[in-house]
């Protein structure tokens, strides 16, 4: 059956939707969130500015897209993998690697660029924070009613594992990923016996 003329150009426009945010991620890699400009963007992708800005109305908004795409690779990849196989961090280092650009850019630089970064970064830090809880055969989402010790572990185990992904993609070589995500497992199996231990009553 034939597609309709309609929905083959709808088609092509998620797919240059698609390019254009792979692109953007490659611009805001290398110049980061705040220099980069839309300019820079639109003369990478080889359009005139307002090409661009038909489908992205502002830097911002490209931004946003292009954080909806990263989060949503890694949520898949969490959502996708089961509990207790042992690999929910290969996974989503995996779905890191599709879109480790924009990974990098947002992880780098979101705190400080995003006008909005509590939520959009924190979407990040949630879907990672499941995965370590996950990884300590946790279940549920981290919560205040934690005892103090594993809210110390899972939240400063995040921020590790966020810089860890993001000083791997750029230093690492994607064929010794095995050796990283042994080394990152073991740091996450050591981490809540050595926080419960400190906090452990005298």
């Amino acid at each position: 059956m034939r597609q309709s003329t309609g929905g083959v150009r709808e088609a092509r426009g998620r797919e240059r939707r698609e390019a254009f945010l792979t692109v953007a991620a490659t611009v805001f890699r290398a110049k980061g969130l705040k220099v980069a400009t839309m300019a820079d963007v639109a003369a990478a992708v080889g359009v005139a500015k307002p090409v661009l800005y038909r489908r992205f109305p502002s830097k911002d908004a490209l931004i946003a897209a292009l954080t909806q795409q990263v989060y949503q690779a890694v949520q898949t990849a969490f959502d996708e993998t089961p509990p207790d196989s042992g690999r929910v961090l290969e996974s989503v280092l995996a779905a890191i690697r599709s879109v480790e650009d924009g990974y990098v850019a947002l992880v780098r630089d979101g705190e400080v660029y995003l006008p909005d970064a509590p939520a959009t970064t924190m979407q990040l830090k949630t879907s990672t924070a499941r995965a370590v809880r996950r990884s300590l055969g946790l279940v549920g989402t981290p919560s205040a009613d934690d005892p103090l010790p594993l809210r110390l572990a899972v939240e400063t185990l995040t921020d590790f594992i966020h810089a860890a992904f993001v000083w791997w993609i750029q230093h690492g070589e994607s064929d010794q990923d095995s050796r990283f995500l042994a080394w990152l497992n073991g740091l996450i199996d050591a981490w809540p016996a050595t926080t419960a231990a400190a906090f452990r009553p005298d």
